[in-house]
């Protein structure tokens, strides 16, 4: 059987269409062999993509538009949660008025990034809910943000609360590990202000922003299996 070749996840997505807002498929950053998608992985990408063409369509919008929006990374969820079950939380109008996805966002939420890579789940459950740090490692996977909205939004069975003793992870545990345990280990205040940026210099950045089109690139960086 011959070897299938590595490619690079944007270049796979520019040419087939195949841009989320989260990936689908396990994304390698090299530190392991790419793996095959499996078969519940390509039924979520074909849910989404079923999703997106219709919303995109009723709201006016080109799909990879759509895709950028609040309301692509609630598609995402509901067809991750079509296959392997109610783990998001999320409401299917959310995939179809960002403002209703934008309502579920805590606002002025402090967020801290350690860059390592741990599950958070085990380490509660092994530490206590308030020694596990929020760190994402890189961005071979894409922006940042698909990750924080996912821990947000993720529930814990209760099957699998009974089945393994795991603690719930409520909005005040997850607001720990994404910033607050952080803030307290490293003796920060997350209200304080710090550096400020001149007011002129922002409204520059934020002319350009808009100028450029605000929308994600929907780019993730790692590697997959050709075909």
């Amino acid at each position: 059987m011959s070897e299938r070749r590595w490619v690079r996840k944007w270049r796979r997505d520019a040419a087939t269409g195949g841009f989320s807002p989260l990936p689908t498929r396990v994304v390698s950053n090299e530190e392991y062999l790419p793996l095959p998608e499996t078969p519940e992985q390509a039924r979520v990408a074909a849910r989404l993509g079923e999703t997106v063409a219709v919303n995109a369509r009723r709201l006016g919008m080109r799909r990879r538009d759509f895709l950028g929006t609040s309301s692509g990374m609630a598609a995402a969820f509901l067809a991750l949660n079509s296959v392997f079950g109610r783990f998001f939380a999320v409401d299917p109008v959310e995939a179809l008025e960002p403002a209703a996805a934008d309502a579920r966002k805590p606002a002025g939420q402090f967020i801290f990034d350690v860059q390592t890579h741990h599950g958070a789940t085990p380490r509660q459950q092994a530490f206590g809910p308030d020694h596990v740090l929020w760190g994402t490692d890189s961005i071979w996977w894409g922006s940042l943000q698909w990750q924080i909205e996912a821990l947000r939004r993720f529930t814990m069975p209760e099957s699998l609360i009974k089945r393994f003793g795991y603690r719930p992870l409520t909005a005040d545990v997850k607001a720990g590990i994404l910033g607050s345990n952080a803030a307290r280990l490293y003796g920060i205040d997350p209200s304080a202000p710090r550096h400020p940026v001149p007011p002129d210099y922002i409204s520059k950045l934020r002319a350009a922003y808009l100028e450029e089109g605000p929308r994600p690139s929907l780019t993730q960086y790692g590697w997959v299996l050709e075909g």
